[in-house]
């Protein structure tokens, strides 16, 4: 794992506290719950094969997660994008399982 990829990784008992107003924090429940949708759509995508929709999948996340204070879970969508649009299978399939942490990380 490199160190870009350590440092968007939290540690199993931390926290991600998302850095957001107020007024945002009731949908931040339903921001995750459909990220973790997103990321089935693109384990899905992965098995078929299909890196394109990866990325794309992967770039609506990332412009998403600013909006709701999430640096770790952009950092991590943007390398799925460049993953992926490079055809780097591996680093590809690593990102989505950091991805998937990521979102589990995240104080409610």
């Amino acid at each position: 794992m490199n160190t870009r990829s350590q440092q968007m990784l939290p540690s199993m008992e931390e926290k991600i506290t998302p850095d957001l107003c107020s007024c945002m924090r009731p949908l931040l429940a339903g921001y995750v719950e459909n990220r973790r949708r997103d990321l089935e759509e693109i384990f899905l995508e992965l098995k078929l094969g299909n890196l394109k929709a990866i990325s794309d999948k992967a770039r609506e996340i990332s412009v998403s997660s600013a909006s709701f204070g999430l640096p770790q879970l952009e950092r991590a969508s943007l390398s799925l994008v460049e993953a992926s649009d490079r055809g780097d299978w591996a680093e590809t399939a690593r990102l989505i399982v950091l991805i998937a942490n990521v979102l589990d990380h995240i104080e409610l």
